[in-house]
């Protein structure tokens, strides 16, 4: 009897230094995931409250045109969008841009990342990829804080136009047709994401044997306030907007 009460006092002993030495480390181990769920927050936070200043439309349409060799970094979620939402703003755009409410859009694509310019600033944007009408693919993108297209391309068999845009064929000055159909369709993009004021046109600036640029300007009371250039290779199957 005395035996077994010594054995059960020993393993008592044992238990508590065991527990002893593991409670500390499990406790600081603890501690330390708090405090770097804590500091997670705080970063998010204040990179929130600089983010909504760092740049403004015009400096980040600009910026995404002129500096291509920016460091990007893809994050597991944006602050101000999710997925579906980037989805909708992409569905709504080809549908007006195309003309087709029935527009197919598949193989979706879509991932938050932040884009740091040296001296210039940072800002999340939602890259975008993905095939439409079965034919053409879509590459987009889209500013997380505004909801904004800020760059997009087409690409596809230059015979399948129609495919994209179904009157097409019926159009005897293409370029003309899909210029005039990216101008409205981006009009009302950012009419719905900034100001219904806004109005557009299309100067036309260099054309060769097979390309056309052109710049879709944005105005607001006869003031442009934003130029976004697009260049068009048909015959290529191609068309880059703000790249």
């Amino acid at each position: 009897m005395k035996q077994k009460q010594l054995l059960g006092f020993i393993a008592l002993l044992i238990s508590a230094a065991l527990l002893g030495w593991l409670l500390p480390s499990a406790v600081f181990l603890a501690e330390d995931h708090i405090e770097e769920r804590k500091l997670d927050t705080l970063e998010i936070k204040q990179f929130d409250i600089s983010y909504q200043s760092d740049l403004d439309t015009a400096a980040r349409l600009q910026i995404i045109h002129d500096t291509p060799d920016s460091s990007a970094m893809p994050l597991e979620h944006g602050i101000y969008l999710q997925a579906q939402d980037v989805e909708k703003i992409a569905k709504q755009f080809l549908r007006e841009c195309t003309g087709n409410p029935s527009v197919i859009c598949e193989r979706f694509e879509i991932t938050p990342i932040l884009f740091s310019f040296s001296g210039e600033g940072t800002f999340i944007g939602w890259d975008v990829s993905m095939i439409v009408n079965e034919s053409w693919t879509w590459d987009a993108l889209i500013d997380d804080q505004t909801g904004l297209i800020l760059r997009c391309s087409f690409a596809g068999a230059p015979m399948q136009w129609d495919s994209l845009f179904p009157e097409f064929g019926s159009e005897a000055d293409s370029v003309t047709y899909i210029a005039d159909k990216l101008s409205s369709a981006l009009c009302s993009h950012f009419q719905a994401k900034l100001s219904e004021a806004l109005s557009s046109d299309i100067r036309w600036e260099e054309s060769g044997d097979y390309y056309y640029i052109a710049s879709i300007l944005l105005s607001e009371d006869s003031i442009p306030k934003y130029t976004i250039p697009v260049v068009f290779v048909l015959e290529e199957g191609m068309i880059s907007i703000n790249h």
